[in-house]
């Protein structure tokens, strides 16, 4: 299965995101990387997903953007 996280750079997203590639899902994370938090946590978290992904038959991939960009949203859910 192909699943988007929206957020998920940031706390609750970096774990679904992590727990769906520990499943051999393939995952593509959606996050704008605001500094709401610290965004070396952030790099964190899409370091640890890349590790994780490595080690699974799911795959990876992160997409820059914003949930309230409409068109974006739709590219990024049209493969999954």
């Amino acid at each position: 299965m192909h699943v988007v996280v929206t957020g998920g750079a940031g706390f609750i997203g970096g774990h679904l995101a992590t727990a769906f590639l520990r499943d051999g899902h393939d995952v593509t994370v959606f996050d704008n990387l605001a500094s709401f938090y610290d965004p070396r946590l952030k790099e964190h978290t899409l370091d640890i997903h890349r590790e994780v992904a490595s080690e699974t038959d799911g795959t990876y991939a992160f997409r820059d953007g914003d949930v309230r960009d409409a068109e974006a949203v739709r590219e990024v859910v049209a493969d999954a």
